[in-house]
């Protein structure tokens, strides 16, 4: 907290702003009114997301993040163990190599900027479209 604040901060406004924020209750007090703030903004949260859809019941319905998680667990096994069969049946061979190196970039490579460089390869890159030429208008001369 003390990172934030001003090096010649007064000891007063340093009070002043323990306060604003609760520091300079005991720990079950503060423990409490993180917990109260967490619950009321999932239920605020949950409430919002339910009346979006109210045609859909969310029993039978799959929500999108796990029907993804599916797709992406499937695409993995249809590609993972053909290549895992392969590079076992052919040792030493370059599909050998190429599917260790697959392995170990799949690995290395942070799930992160994977992600941006599939959006930006797949989609363009948001943004960059702003920055492109427009073409040169022909000159009247």
């Amino acid at each position: 907290m003390l990172l934030f604040l001003p090096m010649d901060i007064q000891a007063k406004d340093l009070n002043e702003f323990r306060q604003r924020l609760g520091f300079n209750d005991p720990l079950p007090v503060q423990y409490g009114a993180l917990h109260v703030a967490a619950r009321s903004a999932a239920t605020s949260a949950s409430r919002c997301a339910t009346s979006r859809m109210p045609s859909v019941s969310s029993s039978s319905a799959c929500p999108p993040p796990s029907a993804w998680a599916v797709v992406a667990l499937l695409l993995t096994f249809c590609v993972a163990i053909p290549v895992g069969v392969v590079s076992a049946m052919k040792r030493g061979s370059v599909w050998d190599y190429l599917g260790m190196g697959g392995a170990v970039l799949g690995q290395a490579i942070p799930g992160f900027w994977l992600g941006l460089m599939l959006i930006y390869s797949l989609l363009g890159a948001p943004g960059l479209a702003a920055h492109r030429r427009a073409p040169a208008a022909p000159s009247t001369t």
